[in-house]
Parts: C-alpha cells; structure tokens; sequence
C-alpha cells in the first residue's frame, strides 16, 4: 500500500494504512514540503520498527520462551 499524503489547512495528515493515520500540526512559516518529508521519515522509521517486531514475534522459540500475558493473541 502506498502511503498517502496532503495538508488540511496547518495540518499534515498521512495515511500509513486503513489503521494508522499520522497527523502534524503545522505552526507558523514553515515548508509544507520540509514537513512532508519529516512524516515520511517518521513513518519510515515505524516501518522498520514493526518489521524487527515481527522478526522477533516470529523467532523460533519465541512463544515458549515469553510469558503468555506479553505474547500477542492468537
């Protein structure tokens, strides 16, 4: 999915997925732009974030190894 992005007056808003949305107030003379690439570096970065969850998640071993109250519902 691509991620989506547009300003609503002094908000930048992205949409990551049908789950996640990422809203920026923007605050006197900035670059629209500037933070347009700000939110897709964040947004970057939470990518990578829950791709090494996953990774961990996903580990052999890693169910037996975690108490089931922080191990993700199945």
């Amino acid at each position: 999915m691509k991620t989506m992005l547009f300003l609503l007056g002094m908000l930048a808003v992205s949409v990551v997925n049908e789950n996640l949305y990422v809203y920026i107030e923007l605050q006197g003379s900035i670059s629209a732009e500037a933070e347009l690439g700000k939110i897709k570096k964040k947004i970057d970065e939470f990518k990578k974030q829950k791709e090494m969850l996953e990774k961990t998640i996903n580990a052999s071993g890693y169910r037996e190894k975690v108490p089931s109250k922080y191990s993700p519902r199945q």
